[in-house]
């Protein structure tokens, strides 16, 4: 008999001793029974010795699995979450376990059929057998579930067929031979910064990289060379990317360059079935799996031999999860990098604040690639100052005469556009001139945007949706539209302006009914793009010149002290888009704001200049990196109790908490209604979070908080509505 320490995925948020009759391994599933109910487990200890005990164990009723479902490394990253995000282990373990995996759902293991090399002869009368043979033959390597869909009685006919040797079963299908051209060689400058990373890399010790390369300066094909080398050393990879949207254009590109590696890629997102993601997860943990490209999630799986750890496009907040446990997939990249003994590389044509600090610090190692391989230079930048245009569109500043003339000269030499803004819908609000009343959320203090395509008045909060109606039912008067800007009007502008041109609007509206959008636009069927951010993410259009920033001052609550930097970003990001390939680009910035201070610097490209600027105002002001923040967000159905109970805990908590602690707020923030919640929170910055977080959970549990106010705490935040 053994004992075994589980950890219950639900009810208790503490490892239970059990007995069992026979060794477990640490990972395991088990199920058990907590205060008579039964659930299920994951074992974190077995021990021969007899705890200390007056009362009697419970035995566990069996495994859901053979073999372990993660490994110590993993363990250590889910305790690492629970401990510094202030959330409960089972509620990380509910994150890091797909459902699929908690509930013990069992998967057939996958064949894939083909056709040996031996010559088939068949009898006049098998004409079954035949027929299904020189099916195999035209579908090589095909799943067993595809035959079956084809043949639905033909599973006797193949088993005779696998008996003379004619078809052969097989677990994995080959790789597609890959051939030499994809295979792009490195430049000088590229070669210099592989070798650095390459010598990490074969020292198999922990080791942090911050890769700082221009738009189209080859990151990409740096991680495929470090992937590549991974593999002749027998070690696995982790490839993080921040979107979904991106993963499928890197997936593509890893299948195109690195197969005739033998390299094996799998691809780990929310949007995968089951089955897709269960396969992936086990090949990560047998060792087939050579690489997994996935979003944030992804680094929780169990690899068998993780070598190497590449987080692109490092300083997206998409990698900052928004519910409860609120990691940063970045932060914890590094962790499990250490982890592992594997160096992180970090890559980003902006890198945030905090990286750079680091960098700066020599606590990373910093790379950097000055040029596109292309030899073009960067694009150049134009500044249209809109204080002295005139509104050209219902109203609304949307093209400057300056982009007009680029716009139409681009269209003349046949190339693509791209115009940028940030805002989705048609119009921004919906009012009564009369009444003088704008159009608002009932879940949200937020104002209902107009969306034309359906005449629907949406909340980009919580999504709720009224039809829109011409006369205000207050007072009848006509409804009116803001002059503001969204994508649907850019897009009927320009259909008004440029009646010929094929124009394609990329926003999460539009995307989500058009999956092939991408591969629509590389074979140029379209010629004008209108996208919001979702289009700055590290995509690669080659035959794109010109790019238009619509409102390049629309910026994030003014509270928020990343605020430019996040501005600057995606300003350098969306104009990274243009002159990738042979033909240079050029980038029109249209603001009413020409005096900013990233201005400047966004004309001249000059990302270090900014970063510096940006990290002494952070060090001066001593915000993150330089202290740590907690941001405490507090919801309530009731405004009244809300600010109640707020005061009350910003009262505990003062007279509690260390004197090094600053403590800001309470405050109401830019969103102060969402899903029919009242919202308000503190923020606290703390030179030392090693002490500071344990205090705070610890005074926490002490406070009597009511059951109608939910808090939250957010260790590192990144969003501030």
């Amino acid at each position: 008999m053994v004992y075994v320490n589980v950890l219950p995925l639900r009810s208790v948020d503490r490892a239970l001793t059990y007995t069992a009759p026979q060794p477990l391994q640490v990972g395991m599933l088990v199920h058990i029974r907590v205060r008579g109910r039964r659930t299920v487990g994951l074992v974190m200890k077995v021990s021969n010795c007899a705890p200390d005990a007056d009362y009697a164990l419970v035995s566990i009723e069996g495994s859901l699995y053979e073999t372990p479902v993660v490994y110590e490394d993993n363990l250590a990253l889910i305790q690492r979450v629970a401990g510094y995000y202030m959330c409960p282990l089972g509620t990380v373990l509910e994150t890091a376990l797909p459902a699929f995996l908690r509930i013990g759902k069992v998967f057939k293991k996958e064949f894939f059929l083909h056709a040996t090399d031996i010559t088939a002869t068949f009898s006049s009368r098998a004409v079954q057998q035949a027929a299904m043979y020189c099916w195999l033959e035209q579908h090589p390597f095909v799943s067993e579930a595809e035959f079956r869909k084809n043949f639905p009685k033909g599973m006797i006919f193949l088993k005779r067929l696998i008996e003379k040797n004619y078809v052969e079963r097989c677990e994995q299908p080959p790789l597609e031979a890959g051939s030499a051209d994809t295979l792009l060689p490195l430049t000088n400058e590229q070669k210099k910064v592989f070798g650095k990373l390459r010598t990490a890399l074969q020292a198999g010790q922990f080791s942090a990289h911050l890769l700082f390369g221009v738009t189209g300066s080859g990151k990409t094909e740096l991680y495929h060379a470090l992937t590549a080398e991974a593999k002749n050393l027998g070690l696995q990879t982790l490839y993080l990317v921040p979107e979904i949207l991106l993963s499928a254009q890197a997936l593509a590109k890893l299948k195109m360059r690195l197969s005739a590696y033998g390299i094996r890629v799998g691809l780990w997102h929310s949007r995968l079935s089951d089955g897709e993601r269960m396969r992936v997860r086990q090949g990560a943990l047998d060792g087939t799996v050579d690489v997994v490209l996935g979003t944030r999630s992804a680094v929780f799986l169990p690899f068998k031999r993780l070598g190497l750890v590449i987080v692109d496009e490092e300083h997206e907040p998409s990698y900052k999860q928004s519910e409860t446990p609120r990691y940063h997939g970045r932060d914890l990249a590094l962790y499990r990098a250490r982890l592992n003994n594997a160096p992180c590389v970090l890559g980003s044509a902006t890198p945030s604040v905090e990286s750079w600090n680091e960098a700066r610090c020599g606590h990373y190692a910093l790379h950097t690639l000055a040029q596109r391989p292309s030899g073009q230079p960067l694009p150049k930048v134009f500044l249209a100052d809109m204080r002295y245009e005139k509104p050209n569109f219902e109203g609304s500043f949307v093209l400057s005469a300056l982009l007009r003339e680029k716009l139409s000269a681009c269209l003349d030499r046949g190339e693509q556009a791209l115009l940028f803004l940030n805002r989705r819908g048609y119009a921004p609000y919906y009012y009564c001139p009369k009444c003088r009343v704008r159009l608002e959320c009932p879940n949200c203090k937020s104002y209902l945007v107009f969306h034309k395509t359906d005449r629907t008045l949406r909340c980009h909060i919580c999504d709720t949706r009224v039809t829109a109606y011409d006369r205000c039912p207050a007072c009848n008067s006509p409804m009116r539209l803001s002059i503001g800007l969204g994508t649907q009007r850019i897009e009927a502008c320009l259909k008004q302006l440029y009646k010929r041109a094929r124009i394609l609007r990329l926003d999460s509206d539009a995307a989500s009914k058009e999956n092939d959008w991408y591969e629509a636009v590389l074979e140029r069927k379209y010629d004008i793009l209108i996208g919001t951010q979702m289009v700055a993410k590290g995509l690669d259009f080659p035959h794109l010149t010109l790019v238009g920033v619509i409102q390049a001052d629309l910026i994030t609550a003014a509270e928020d002290f990343r605020s430019s930097e996040r501005l600057f970003q995606l300003l350098v990001q969306v104009s990274g888009r243009a002159g990738r390939a042979e033909r240079p680009g050029e980038v029109v910035l249209q603001t009413f704001s020409p005096d900013a201070d990233w201005v400047g610097y966004a004309l001249q490209h000059d990302t270090v200049g900014f970063l510096d600027r940006e990290t002494a105002l952070r060090k001066q002001h001593r915000y993150p990196p330089f202290r740590r923040m907690v941001r405490h967000l507090f919801r309530s159905f009731s405004e009244k109790t809300l600010r109640y109970v707020v005061d009350q805990w910003n009262g505990f908590l003062r007279k509690n908490v260390s004197e090094d602690v600053e403590i800001m707020g309470p405050a109401v923030p830019y969103i102060n209604k969402a899903h029919r919640y009242w919202r308000m929170h503190l923020l606290y910055l703390t030179p030392h979070e090693t002490s500071f977080l344990p205090q705070l959970q610890n005074l926490r549990q002490r406070f009597q908080m009511p059951s109608n106010v939910i808090d939250i705490l957010d260790v590192d935040p990144t969003d501030f509505r």
